[in-house]
């Protein structure tokens, strides 16, 4: 299952033909942790509208404890830095 972190409420729309039937929309950083604790979650995919700084958090965070995880980040232009 993934999950979609994101605070568009049309996201999981817009992307659900590519994320598949059993994705899980977020709205909250905070949710996200939470869900990874309680489910199956291979995958995580942030929004392009979270923040830079909360994304990186969450993906440093995670990979201690779930090195399996992926995470995918969508932005809306590309930036080489990031």
């Amino acid at each position: 299952m993934t999950i979609l972190w994101d605070l568009d409420p049309r996201a999981s729309h817009a992307y659900g033909f590519a994320l598949g039937p059993d994705t899980v929309q977020i709205f909250a950083a905070g949710q996200v942790g939470k869900a990874l604790q309680e489910g199956n979650h291979p995958l995580v995919v942030i929004g392009p509208d979270i923040a830079l700084d909360a994304a990186c958090s969450l993906a440093e965070l995670e990979r201690i404890d779930r090195p399996e995880l992926g995470v995918i980040l969508l932005r809306h232009r590309v930036d080489v830095t990031t």
